[in-house]
């Protein structure tokens, strides 16, 4: 799990535009993945920034950032507090939000809800799930049901914010640092 990989996966979440990223590690064994893993929590936590596994296979993890004031804020957001309790979420605890969507991991292979963890708004959410991933109006980082201009604001922020902490980390600033 690289620095580099860190922040291009998760930048906008790192510079505190965006409530959390998901992505993909790959590792060589289970001990050295798990060492890893305590020294970047350590520092992250350092910053109010959380780092977990959501899913765990033999040889690679997905990984789930967020910002717990972040997350809080968009659980308590009463439409979105709404549909998670429909969908059996018990809290709009972050801690405990995100154990429950690493329960529904177990049984789904993606549950939808994640995007609602990620900064995605609730109608883009819905619309995927009742339109099967089909009929969207735009795709974007995610497919967008609703307001476009909205999403498509969000993906160039998205992405300014990622090519700007990719090249401060090439000119040598530590990850740390970039952490806003």
């Amino acid at each position: 799990m690289s620095e580099e990989s860190i922040v291009r996966n998760c930048a906008p979440t790192l510079a505190g535009v965006k409530t959390g990223s998901l992505f993909s590690v790959f590792f060589e064994s289970r001990s050295s993945f798990a060492n890893e893993l305590r020294s970047y929590r350590k520092m992250f936590k350092a910053k109010d920034i959380e780092f977990f596994p959501i899913r765990v296979y033999s040889d690679r993890a997905l990984m789930y950032m967020f910002r717990p004031d972040h997350l809080r804020r968009d659980l308590n957001e009463a439409d979105n507090a709404a549909f998670l309790t429909d969908l059996g979420y018990e809290t709009t605890d972050p801690y405990k939000a995100v154990g429950s969507l690493i329960r529904r991991f177990r049984i789904f292979p993606c549950p939808h809800e994640i995007g609602l963890f990620l900064s995605y708004p609730l109608e883009d959410v819905r619309g995927f799930i009742e339109h099967r991933g089909a009929r969207y109006k735009y795709v974007g980082l995610w497919k967008v049901y609703g307001d476009v201009e909205r999403c498509q604001d969000m993906f160039r922020i998205y992405k300014q914010c990622t090519e700007s902490l990719c090249e401060k980390l090439h000119r040598g600033v530590h990850m740390i640092d970039l952490i806003t």
